[in-house]
């Protein structure tokens, strides 16, 4: 058997997204719980093909982010979030 052509294999990708997006977008539209099976394979989906996004700003991890940028990892007063030796 031959193998996959870059045309079949980009075909079946976009099939593939499409499925997961009017499968998803059918449950919404009507009212329905999404199954948690199917939001796992879509995530694993984008996951695998390198899509994400950042999470919603959030304004305590806003704050965190900005906190721990400013630490000096190398100033000795500052806790070492690794272990010595």
């Amino acid at each position: 058997m031959s193998r996959a052509t870059e045309q079949q294999l980009g075909e079946l990708h976009g099939l593939v997204a499409t499925t997961f997006a009017a499968e998803i977008e059918n449950y919404r539209r009507k009212g329905e719980a999404i199954p948690p099976s199917l939001l796992a394979a879509a995530l694993k989906f984008l996951k695998d093909n390198g899509i994400d996004a950042p999470a919603r700003s959030n304004k305590a991890v806003d704050q965190l982010a900005t906190e721990l940028e400013e630490l000096d990892f190398d100033d000795p007063n500052v806790v070492a979030l690794r272990p010595r030796g």
